[in-house]
């Protein structure tokens, strides 16, 4: 919801659709929610308003899975 937020401000698409409704995880929640938020505002900030962040995640072989992809200038 934070990153939705702020993609709204931004004028930036986000689309989770392809995200499972159940992806366990074992670690730190603060910290690993940190990463993940920090990977998404950056695509959001460099895709810039008009652009698009889409997310992705699965469990494969017993390991989550996140995809994140914007359609910013890249590195």
């Amino acid at each position: 919801r934070r990153t939705r937020r702020y993609a709204d401000l931004c004028g930036v698409g986000l689309d989770a659709g392809a995200l499972p409704t159940a992806l366990p995880v074992q670690g730190d929640t603060d910290r690993l929610f940190q990463a993940i938020a920090a990977i998404i505002d950056n695509g959001i900030k460099f895709a810039g308003a008009g652009g698009h962040v889409t997310l992705a995640g699965a469990a494969t072989a017993g390991m989550a899975e996140i995809r994140i992809g914007d359609t910013g200038p890249g590195v």
